[in-house]
């Protein structure tokens, strides 16, 4: 973790893999064992925010062809944060209907493992705890809403 820049590379992971990942990891982290709906809340939110391609779980997993470096929220890079970055783009309208570039530094991970602490370490503190609790109720409506309150 040294503030460089990295090379962008795409990183897909299969949904088992990722389970058990996102499991693993919210044990160690807050000695918490999650339920299935708990765990389809966090899935639900990864696929959305990295994208799976159209293709689901059958096309090789979560992010097939869009999460990259095992940025699992798409995060952005903040100057000073210690950790590396890539610069990916995509594109957006302009004020006038147009399609233009964007170019933006996302935070790179070197493992799964790293990218998901990172993730739900994120999700747990946001909101003040409210998002996370929406979690920790299997509920996708109350975890939209916290997150969008955010």
């Amino acid at each position: 973790m040294t503030n460089q820049e990295v090379e962008q590379k795409t990183t897909p992971v299969s949904e088992p893999e990722l389970v058990a990942t996102i499991i693993s990891a919210t044990r160690q982290m807050y000695n918490l064992e999650l339920t299935k709906p708990q765990v389809a809340v966090l899935i639900a939110h990864i696929n959305l925010e990295t994208g799976s391609s159209g293709a689901g779980w059958q096309g090789g997993g979560v992010g097939n062809t869009s999460m990259h470096n095992y940025n699992l929220g798409n995060i952005q890079w903040t100057p000073g944060s210690g950790r590396d970055y890539f610069v990916g783009g995509d594109r957006t309208k302009d004020i006038h209907g147009n399609w233009v570039g964007t170019h933006y530094k996302f935070l790179a991970f070197p493992t799964l493992e790293e990218g998901i602490k990172f993730y739900v370490r994120a999700i747990h503190s946001r909101g003040g705890g409210k998002v996370w609790n929406a979690i920790l109720q299997g509920d996708p409506s109350a975890f939209a809403q916290e997150l969008k309150n955010t």
